[in-house]
């Protein structure tokens, strides 16, 4: 607080006048509302009228800068009778009084939930563990911003148990409390899985990871595929180890006049085994077998570089999924050799992804995306999910209503935006085929917030390549409900590639030559290097 206020107190019948202790003027606080409050004008009465205070005002001992444990400990979190918890919880009172703010003021930047990611890596050439904390969120102007919070040594087994007593250090070292973690990106792992439900904190599994997962039970089911690529990896492993078969491979490239890379012409390889002996080969059935595999695992890669991108959401998760499902079960004639491989492969997509359109976390998201809306959920799911949608809109226009005035209504505003060319693909034409069928029908809404859902619901999708921040960074002033509500949940990511990119780096500063790195220094190092400041503890 400004020292200027040891000469001013507020005016108890008018709180936007302050009190002059010296002489009793009334003087301004700067504003009709708590927002535009400032002190400029209290500082201008005491330089115009009472020279000696203002001298003193001027001449009084600057705050100090707080030392890193002084900063620590403000964040830790305060009890509800503790005395500037209740001068905090009055000042905010006092804000949304007199600033006519709704109650769900609270829900906006500076009190929304943040979505997180975490993961442990452990060096393969030093005995050091550290588990990564990295967080995102949206700003006012819908705009995504990220931070990386934390890449800690973990030491120890890696139990659930441990897993939440340093994440919740870690949480504390930030002065987060658990009621504003919107929700935390984990891989599947089941030490990690319990961790987060043991610590009450609400979690995702990696998509990417998940789909990876499921790609490797297909590949598994058929024989024929399983030993080709038993096959492959001994070819692999052959030229990778022996420098003179890779030198031979990168000769016959150059000879076919081929671009050199490894392992990727079945043509090169036919060249290498007339000439050069391998430990294996594939044969004709083979190679056809990997080229229809291939095929059908396009659609899968395809998908992992999306969900895996700096803007994906957990709002792509069940799109995804139902695009995959559809060219799963579509029968083709280059099916013939690899039916159960994808028949498998579809089995294991709908089992591992099999609570997407029942988790909130998920189906909420995705009708907030403006590319999405209702357009990709299954018969049975959508009105559930709706219906779950227009109750947590109901309670946030009562919660309005009870604490705000009725505002004029603000000429209506459409995002139109450039859809980006992009390489078209089977999964494209499926992504564009749902967003184009029909909806499901409506039920019947009430007034306020609901006919905001009804109005945006009723509109076709955006282009799947259109950013859904933007379209909510214009349309929050049609739907002003739905931004609220777009702004806490198309906060969260749908994998936790930000924390694996993090200890990408660090398997670069802990290397061979440098092994013998502490935890606390690989973590300075790996700082520095981002250019990000030392925000890690012990």
């Amino acid at each position: 607080m400004s020292a200027v206020w040891n000469y001013f107190k507020v005016n108890e019948d008018d709180k936007t006048k302050a009190d002059c202790k010296l002489c009793s003027a009334k003087v301004s606080r700067g504003g009709s509302k708590g927002s535009a409050f400032n002190t400029s004008n209290l500082i201008k009465h005491l330089k115009s009228q009472h020279d000696n205070e203002y001298k003193e005002f001027t001449h009084a001992p600057k705050p100090t800068q707080p030392t890193l444990q002084q900063t620590l400990a403000r964040r830790e979190k305060m009890s509800r009778d503790n005395p500037r918890a209740l001068k905090i919880t009055q000042a905010i009172i006092e804000y949304i009084a007199l600033s006519d703010q709704p109650l769900s003021e609270v829900e906006n930047v500076g009190f929304l939930p943040f979505s997180f990611t975490t993961d442990i890596w452990t060096s393969s050439v030093s005995p050091v563990s550290l588990i990564s904390l990295t967080s995102q969120w949206i700003d006012e102007s819908f705009t995504l911003q990220r931070a990386i919070l934390h890449a800690k040594q973990f030491r120890g087994s890696h139990t659930s148990q441990a897993i939440v007593h340093v994440f919740e250090e870690m949480l504390q070292t930030w002065g987060i409390p658990k009621t504003s973690v919107h929700v935390v990106l984990r891989d599947n792992a089941k030490n990690m899985i319990k961790a987060m439900n043991d610590a009450g904190l609400p979690s995702l599994p990696c998509v990417a990871h998940t789909l990876q997962l499921a790609v490797h039970e297909g590949l598994l089911a058929q024989r024929s595929i399983a030993d080709a690529i038993a096959v492959g990896r001994k070819i692999v492993g052959h030229i990778k180890h022996s420098a003179l078969a890779y030198s031979r491979l990168e000769d016959i490239q150059g000879q076919l006049n081929q671009p050199i890379k490894r392992l990727q012409q079945d043509r090169v390889l036919g060249v290498y085994v007339s000439e050069h002996e391998l430990p294996d080969c594939l044969t004709a059935h083979q190679w056809a077998l990997m080229e229809k595999t291939v095929a059908i695992l396009a659609p899968f890669e395809e998908l992992t570089k999306k969900v895996s991108s700096y803007d994906a959401l957990a709002s792509d998760v069940i799109p995804a999924v139902t695009v995959l499902v559809r060219l799963l079960n579509r029968e083709t004639d280059e099916d013939h050799g690899v039916k159960t491989m994808k028949a498998t492969l579809l089995a294991a997509v709908k089992k591992r992804f099999s609570d997407v359109e029942t988790n909130p976390l998920y189906f909420i998201s995705t009708i907030l995306d403006p590319r999405y809306k209702d357009r990709f959920f299954s018969s049975n799911t959508a009105p559930e999910a709706k219906l779950h949608l227009r109750q947590e809109l109901q309670m946030m226009s009562r919660a309005e209503a009870e604490g705000s005035r009725a505002e004029a209504a603000e000429p209506p505003a459409k995002l139109f935006l450039k859809a980006q060319a992009s390489t078209s693909s089977s999964l494209d034409t499926v992504f564009k085929e749902i967003a184009k069928e029909q909806p499901q029908a409506a039920q019947p809404l009430a007034a306020g917030a609901a006919i905001e859902l009804d109005t945006y619901l009723g509109e076709a999708p955006s282009p799947r390549e259109d950013s859904p921040l933007k379209y909510w960074g214009v349309n929050k002033i049609r739907f002003p409900t739905l931004a609220k509500m777009a702004h806490k949940y198309l906060s969260a990511p749908c994998s936790s590639v930000e924390s694996e990119r993090l200890f990408s780096s660090v398997s670069h500063i802990i290397d061979e030559n440098r092994n013998r790195l502490t935890a606390d220094n690989a973590e300075k190092l790996l700082f520095l290097k981002k250019n990000l400041p030392l925000t890690f503890s012990k």
